[in-house]
Parts: structure tokens; C-alpha cells; sequence
């Protein structure tokens, strides 16, 4: 949960805390250790989206450059 590498998929610093003081119930995770909800697949997305646009713009330039 903590180690996701999107931020908007991590919990926040304070939730960690509550969780571990015992005054928050830590979520339940799948076999695999994910918890996901609509919100985190839509940010999924527009990460991922992100990078592919990124991707596309570089091999653009490099291409007009050669």
C-alpha cells in the first residue's frame, strides 16, 4: 500500500499513523496486495495516460532531429 509508485495511489502520511496507532482499521487488501478503488484506477489512468503522451512527444523529436 505504502510502496506504490504513484502518489495518488499511497495513503497519506497521517492515515499511515492512524493506522498504526490502532485508531484507524488498516484496509483489506487482495491477493496481490492492492486495494483499488474507482478513484485510484482513474488516477492510474491519467498517470499512465501521461507518460504515453510524454513517450510519444520525445520519439517526435527525435525523429525531426535526424
Amino acid at each position: 500500500m505504502c510502496t506504490n509508485a504513484t502518489q495518488a495511489l499511497r495513503p497519506l502520511t497521517s492515515s499511515v499513523v492512524s493506522m498504526l496507532e490502532g485508531k484507524v482499521a488498516a484496509p483489506v487488501l487482495d491477493s496481490e496486495g492492492v486495494i483499488m478503488t474507482e478513484e485510484k484506477i482513474e488516477a492510474m489512468r491519467k498517470h499512465f495516460k501521461g507518460d504515453e503522451d510524454h513517450s510519444v512527444g520525445e520519439n517526435i523529436t527525435k525523429s525531426m532531429s535526424i
